[in-house]
């Protein structure tokens, strides 16, 4: 069975702590699961520092993934952080099966 992994909380520019902890939760949440069909990572501000910590486990899984919210996820960053979080999941999720992606503000 594949399960829908969702980032939560609220809004707030996500700190390399929090990164990691959701690392962490995510591999407890796929335990025994056939992998994630989903990641929602929106409404968080995501810092390049931190979006580094999260890109290793994402790239596991996305061959599976089929959809991904990352909307709203560089507001208050700069232009140039925030271009550079966008192509990196861009390449992230190059290969990925998706189906749908939101990418809104």
């Amino acid at each position: 069975m594949k399960i829908q992994l969702f980032a939560g909380g609220k809004r707030e520019k996500v700190s390399k702590e929090k990164a990691q902890a959701l690392v962490e939760r995510w591999t407890r949440e796929l335990e025994g699961k056939d992998g994630a069909s989903c990641v929602d990572i929106s409404c968080l501000s995501w810092t390049q520092e931190a979006f580094e910590i999260i890109q290793p486990f994402l790239e596991k899984i996305a061959p599976n993934v089929k959809y991904c919210n990352f909307a709203d996820i560089i507001a208050g960053l700069m232009t140039e952080e925030g271009l550079a979080v966008t192509e990196s999941l861009a390449r992230t999720f190059a290969k990925a099966p998706l189906s749908d992606i939101d990418l809104s503000d």
